[in-house]
């Protein structure tokens, strides 16, 4: 038998593994008296909630397929014998809900099986072995076990039979700790071996998230943990940066009020702290600085400049492979299930092929902006491949571009599709016109989506309503009239009728009644006012209401309350919990984020840390300024998205971020070196 055979036969192995992965924990019966399986129907509820874990999830299906009125969903809160079976029938709005049982212990088993398996189809490359393996494994494992405690709430709240008591007769913490322990030892042997080419499949985080089902701990950052452990403890790379950071972290601990408050991670859930306690806190700054450094190391030592079309095609499938999914994922409730279950989604896959409110549809993702982003940066590369390919058969590349192109129509990010257009026209200049004329093009290109969107948002709008829209959305959800029945009412008599802001604030208490930073935006409204210039207030407000953030921005300001040190250094990276429950809590319904992640960076790492981020981005594309290098234009779209969308809150887009900033750094200075 030869190696390419005994390779076909190792692959297929693995593809069966997976078609067992996904059948047998949902087929097993382990009660020795079958229970009758009967139709889902009204004289049937009541006897699935009396049979509960006696019939498998396979089963059931089975009996109901063609049923479109019932939805299978998750219970978690089920022993582990329950595991994969009815657990419990309710009608809810017309429709038959479900109950699957899963169990913490076991889904973290199951999924990481499934995706480690997932993980070795990367190609290997064994040129260099990653050192500390038994540091590693240790380190992570234990970083795991802490993250269980610091978010004891989250837990006791969405999991039953856990156990903190720690003893060698609780069984819970020890299959935890063995669980981990596997997890982190299995993951590093794949890792070590296809570090240089994972990059190369980056795209395919949007397909499958790594989100642990009913938990807070995410498979991606497992992985990533393991590179930039190897690059803080070997390579010693990012020493300025990790030595700032580690300062930092000392003085975020110092600055914690430990509010005990549980943050909804809702769609943010495994890679955002829903607690305030010192060891969640240590976890995810720990985490954070661990994947900085894995994408630095990745990119590095990877091979995305050497297989560039591979990279692009990665791009094209991931996301024809994301609409595809969301569609029949809306078709199946059965197939929403898996999907959700197996690609690790944070957020249930949506029901319904029709769009939500604001013409939004985002599928499998958690976010339509951020999927959005994605399918517009997949055209752009698919242009760039078919450009760059054009004696070949592009009809694939083509059909995906296609698929992609539908994604992004859906997902209807006008931000993504006026910016896309704009960095398609710059590059295609490029490839006509001389260098001289780049520049003015470049300054036309950057400022056409913006111009464009004025004529959206701004059509029949006065100057005076507009420059002042920010502030009215802040007082509307503001704390000054939380008692009042109709607060639009009162906003509109005292700004818009009287055209009076500082009388508000002649009311007993009222000023302490608004936060922090928008007595700041009222103060710069109401008294900057210099010959010749614009009002800088009036500036920012007219330019939300060009790219519809006045709402979202105007909540924002109603709620960010931060005194000076934490306006300065921010509350530390993925830290809502502040933000959330420090001032303006009852007004605002549901996980409201500040839709801009310059915003989100500055809660997290405050007025310096905003400021360094847009230093050194700024200067990795003008220093970089290579127009015939697509990473440099797919940078400046992801660096204009920011502004108006939470991405960088995602574990993908960030990876995806980093990766091209590092990436466009590197090629730029060993272009330097060869020349």
């Amino acid at each position: 038998m030869n190696n390419s055979t005994k390779f076909l036969n190792f692959k297929n192995t693995k593809f069966l593994f997976l078609f067992v992965l996904i059948i047998i924990p949902w087929s097993l019966q382990t009660n020795s008296d079958l229970t009758e399986v009967k139709k889902i129907d009204d004289q049937s509820i009541g006897y699935y909630q009396v049979n509960t874990c006696s019939i498998t999830f396979q089963e059931i299906f089975t009996k109901n397929i063609g049923n479109n009125d019932v939805v299978y969903k998750f219970d978690n809160y089920s022993n582990i014998k329950c595991f994969g079976k009815v657990n419990g029938l309710d009608k809810v709005d017309g429709k038959y809900h479900v109950g699957i049982g899963t169990n913490l212990l076991i889904n973290l088993i199951v999924q990481t099986l499934f995706w480690l398996t997932l993980f070795s189809f990367i190609p290997k490359n064994n040129s260099l072995k990653l050192n500390n393996k038994f540091l590693s494994i240790v380190l992570i494992a234990f970083l795991n076990i802490i993250h269980f405690f610091g978010e004891n709430n989250f837990y006791n709240l969405s999991s039953r039979n856990i156990d903190y008591e720690i003893s060698f007769t609780n069984f819970f913490l020890l299959s935890l700790i063995l669980i981990f322990i596997l997890i982190s030892y299995l993951t590093f042997s794949i890792a070590e071996k296809v570090y240089s080419n994972l990059l190369i499949y980056l795209p395919f985080l949007f397909l499958v998230n790594g989100t642990f089902n009913y938990s807070n701990i995410n498979f991606i950052l497992i992985v990533f943990s393991i590179y930039g452990l190897q690059n803080l403890l070997e390579n010693r790379n990012l020493k300025k940066f990790n030595y700032t950071y580690f300062v930092l972290t000392i003085f975020w601990l110092f600055l914690q009020e430990n509010n005990n408050f549980l943050f909804d991670v809702d769609k943010l859930r495994g890679f955002s702290n829903s607690s305030d306690s010192h060891l969640s806190n240590i976890y995810w700054f720990i985490n954070f600085l661990l994947l900085i450094n894995s994408v630095y190391f990745l990119v590095k030592n990877g091979k995305i400049i050497e297989d560039q079309n591979k990279f692009i095609l990665n791009f094209a499938f991931s996301g024809a492979l994301i609409v595809i999914f969301g569609f029949i994922g809306s078709l199946s409730s059965a197939f929403n299930f898996f999907t959700y279950y197996y690609l690790g989604l944070s957020k249930r896959g949506m029901s319904q092929i029709s769009s939500i409110e604001g013409n939004t549809w985002r599928g499998i993702s958690p976010s339509a902006e951020s999927i959005g982003e994605f399918y517009g940066i997949v055209l752009f590369l698919s242009l760039v491949y078919i450009i760059q390919n054009k004696n070949k058969n592009n009809i694939l590349i083509i059909l995906l571009l296609a698929i992609n192109l539908l994604g992004l129509i859906r997902s209807n990010n006008i931000s993504a599709i006026l910016t896309l257009s704009a960095i398609v026209i710059l590059y295609l200049i490029n490839l006509k016109f001389n260098p001289s004329f780049k520049i003015v093009t470049l300054f036309g290109v950057v400022i056409m989506p913006l111009l464009i969107a004025l004529g959206l948002n701004l059509n029949n709008v006065s100057y005076e309503s507009a420059s002042r829209s920010l502030i009215l959305e802040g007082l509307r959800y503001s704390n000054l009239y939380e008692n009042e029945l109709d607060r639009n009412l009162n906003v509109e008599r005292f700004f818009i009728q009287e055209n009076d802001l500082e009388t508000i604030f002649l009311y007993s208490g009222n000023e302490e009644k608004i936060s922090s930073s928008f007595k700041y935006v009222l103060d710069g409204y109401n008294k900057n006012n210099l010959k010749f210039l614009p009002n800088y207030v009036s500036i920012l407000s007219i330019f939300s209401l060009m790219i519809n953030r006045s709402e979202k921005w105007g909540i924002f300001l109603s709620k960010y309350n931060p005194d000076f040190q934490e306006f300065f250094v921010g509350t530390g990276p993925l830290q809502f919990n502040k933000y959330f429950f420090d001032h303006n809590k009852n007004n605002i319904e549901g996980l409201v984020l500040p839709h801009s992640s310059l915003l989100d960076i500055l809660i997290f790492f405050g007025f310096a840390g905003s400021a360094i981020f847009i230093f050194f981005l700024s200067k990795n594309l003008i220093k970089n300024n290579d127009f015939s290098n697509p990473i440099w234009y797919v940078l400046l779209f992801l660096s204009i998205n920011i502004v108006k969308s939470d991405s960088l809150l995602y574990i993908p887009p960030l990876i995806m971020f980093l990766t091209f900033y590092y990436h466009l750094n590197f090629q730029h200075d060993s272009e330097e070196k060869i020349n």
